[in-house]
């Protein structure tokens, strides 16, 4: 990751340039993890006010105020002033990172970035559009700096200024990419009837299992063979299934070599339909499985239009009603923790983190009702 340093005078400015969260650890959301710290308003608003005035100077939408951004740039202003640093990378467990801190302000967005910005010596009558000019001039003298202003991509940024007690002031800016308003986000615990069936095939081929054409599951081979598993939830009734597969050293579709429909009242009834690759075992058992299920729902935000969920190997494509979209999504307890994407129009903007041994059950700061 590149970081610039650029220093003039008394005013440090640090900069923070575009990253997408992976592997983070987990995080427990709280509604107002950050509703105790105060900044200093009259300053953010001015730096934000300047912040757009330049956007509008290059012929850039203005970037919309979100203050759960500046509650994360707050924290971080406030850490700052608190544990004496001046860095992008805090010391505090789970919020070492900007996307932790914006995570735990209660967003899912994920493509962000971050300035940072200090001045010694501001006494309490300094004037805040001067202090804002300041540090907008020395925010554009750089050009990252001024690239993370003016990148279009962006669509919500947040402020967060503080003053330490020695009178440094320390002022924080986050941007986001934000291409979905959710409406309601929950995640609930449930127990349901699963069954879970298993094929092992004889081929050296990678195989892919798609089921309703929307899940899809990628299985490598080892030593000739395939070992498929599948779970089915009972009260699903009926699934189409259809199995494809190419060659380890191939690229590109796979090509079907089986289509059709399977019922967990008969689950071997379409194994003779495997024609191109012979089936060495079956097996199946039924069971009661803990399920935690991710339900969302809101609208697709601006020019988006294709909305899909990726959680590790499994994409589903999602239908949307116009700009509205609803998401019933479950995984099994005990598999460890899941990061799913939102992926609006080919590019992850969302994401959040289930973790299947302790599960996230706060709703988020961004998706209380705003209608």
């Amino acid at each position: 990751m590149k970081k610039e340093l650029f220093r003039c005078g008394l005013i440090g400015v640090l900069l923070l340039l575009p990253v997408l969260a992976v592997g983070a650890e987990e995080i427990s959301f709280r509604d107002d993890l950050f509703a105790d710290i105060n900044g200093l308003p009259v300053i953010e608003e001015n730096v934000f006010r300047r912040l757009n005035e330049v956007r509008a100077e290059e012929g850039f939408a203005a970037l919309e105020w979100d203050e759960a951004l500046a509650a994360a740039a707050r924290q971080h202003s406030d850490e700052m002033t608190r544990l004496y640093y001046f860095s992008h990378d805090s010391p505090t467990p789970g919020l070492e990172h900007v996307l932790d801190r914006v995570y735990s302000s209660g967003l899912t967005d994920i493509v962000v970035a971050e300035n940072l910005a200090s001045e010694n010596s501001v006494p309490v009558t300094a004037d805040a559009a001067a202090v804002a000019n300041e540090f907008t001039r020395l925010f554009l003298a750089s050009e990252a700096h001024r690239e993370n202003m003016l990148d279009p991509r962006y669509t919500h940024a947040g402020v967060g200024c503080v003053a330490s007690e020695e009178g440094t002031l320390f002022c924080t800016q986050v941007f986001s990419r934000r291409s979905l308003r959710f409406k309601s986000l929950v995640l609930r615990e449930e127990t349901r009837e699963v069954l879970n069936v298993a094929l092992t095939l004889e081929t050296d081929d990678v195989v892919g299992v798609w089921l309703d054409e929307t899940d899809t599951l990628i299985f490598e081979p080892n030593d000739g063979k395939v070992s498929v598993k599948l779970w089915f939830p009972i009260d699903e009734g009926t699934r189409k299934v259809v199995f494809a597969r190419r060659g380890t050293e191939e690229y590109g579709a796979m090509k079907g070599f089986f289509m059709g429909k399977f019922d967990p009242r008969d689950p071997f009834s379409f194994g003779a339909g495997i024609t191109e690759v012979e089936v060495l075992a079956e097996t199946a058992s039924t069971r009661a499985e803990t399920l935690y299920v991710l339900e969302a729902e809101g609208e697709l935000l601006a020019k988006a239009k294709s909305f899909k969920l990726a959680d590790g190997d499994t994409r589903i494509g999602l239908k949307t009603r116009g700009k509205k979209f609803k998401i019933t999504y479950p995984v099994v307890a005990g598999t460890g923790v899941h990061e799913i994407y939102f992926v609006v129009d080919s590019i992850a903007n969302h994401g959040l983190k289930i973790d299947t041994e302790a599960p996230l059950a706060e709703a988020f700061r961004q998706i209380t009702e705003t209608e």
